[in-house]
């Protein structure tokens, strides 16, 4: 019977010590290995987490409790052996012990957030929660100076660019919609610009949350290589920076949004300009003879629709390949009316060779 209970015991004590690993395990995944606060990480903030502390910490105290008792019991069996128990001057420190903790406890107010959750002045308040300190102007410069560092120049705020960073922090708490693709709130970083009224060649966007400084957030974007690809874009000039709190998969927390703006040279290849100012050359060159048309009464009255028609075409498009070579000339983007002109120059050179062709068969008089 007494080999039973040593064997209960000594199982009731490995199952204490399993539920105190398991207890320092948890507890390190959720503070990065002791480095921060629970509410710090996801898994911190997330449900599992205080089921299974509390799961280890009750498996711990019940193992542990009804071991000690086993051994009282068989103490109290044996009253010698009891009687010497008593006696030793480590038990009787060991009561004290245990009544001054208790004592202190009892007395020790619970009225602070703090100590409800932990923050007994003996012991390290990994409990207590921490508000995020987060600003956008410092984030304004923190993301500079990583430029600064790596040889860009700097970016510049721009208050549209602010607007629309906020309008995006505040859909992506509404719609709990943490993405770029804004499928549920349709607000997209691309159509918040457009809404507030900022137009440029390039665009990006960068999405925090659970961070608690500014420099995490920063930190963070500059360990991944997609955000970090847009703080150290050439192509960016201008930023817009926004923070939002709110609640976001069933968490308090504050979203930031950074989102740039820029404008990158288009850099026309010399073929390309040249090839233009050919055509155009061609096209003055060949102005003045179908003008001429009109010295031919004959011709000119039997033909007048394709010959006011043709000098219509050259003119036309003498006007719009003028416009093209200048915008290409000043390494400037082509406005979408002039790509529309592009597209529609071939259709108005096959018309203009077709009416030509029907012109120049004809004998003039």
């Amino acid at each position: 019977m007494l080999l039973k209970r040593r064997i209960r015991i000594k199982h009731l004590l490995l199952l204490w010590l399993f539920s105190v690993l398991g207890f320092v395990v948890v507890l390190a995944l959720a503070t990065n290995l002791f480095a921060s606060t629970v509410q710090e990480t996801s898994f911190g903030n997330s449900v599992y987490f205080f089921i299974l502390l509390l799961g280890f910490m009750l498996l711990g105290f019940l193992s542990f409790g009804l071991a000690v008792f086993l051994i009282f019991l068989n103490v109290a069996r044996n009253k010698k052996l009891m009687e010497r128990v008593i006696n030793l001057p480590a038990f009787a420190l060991l009561m004290i012990i245990l009544a001054f903790i208790v004592g202190a406890y009892v007395k020790k107010p619970k009225n602070s957030i703090n100590e409800m959750s932990g923050g007994y002045k003996y012991l390290p308040n990994l409990f207590e929660q921490r508000e995020p300190e987060i600003s956008s102007d410092e984030i304004f410069e923190l993301t500079n100076n990583e430029r600064i560092k790596n040889g860009l120049k700097p970016l510049k705020r721009n208050p549209k660019l602010d607007k629309a960073a906020l309008e995006r922090a505040k859909v992506i708490i509404e719609y709990d919609e943490f993405a770029h693709e804004a499928t549920k709130s349709g607000l997209s970083y691309t159509k918040a610009v457009k809404k507030a009224n900022y137009w440029n060649i390039n665009y990006g966007e960068n999405l925090a949350s659970g961070q608690y400084t500014s420099s995490e957030v920063v930190d963070e974007w500059m360990n991944s290589e997609s955000h970090r690809a847009n703080i150290l874009d050439r192509k960016f000039q201008e930023v817009g920076i926004a923070t939002y709190s709110g609640e976001l998969n069933g968490v308090n927390t504050v979203v930031t949004v950074q989102i740039f703006g820029g404008y990158e040279p288009p850099n026309y290849s010399k073929e390309t300009i040249d090839g233009w100012i050919n055509l155009l050359n061609r096209l003055r060159e060949v102005k003045p003879s179908w003008e001429n048309i009109k010295n031919f009464p004959s011709t000119y009255e039997a033909n007048k629709q394709d010959a006011d028609r043709i000098i219509e075409i050259i003119n036309l498009r003498i006007y719009r390949i003028e416009k093209i070579i200048n915008r290409m000339q000043a390494n400037q983007w082509l406005t979408s009316e002039e790509n529309k002109w592009i597209k529609e120059d071939e259709k108005l050179y096959y018309e203009q060779e077709a009416i030509a062709k029907r012109l120049n068969s004809q004998v003039w008089k």
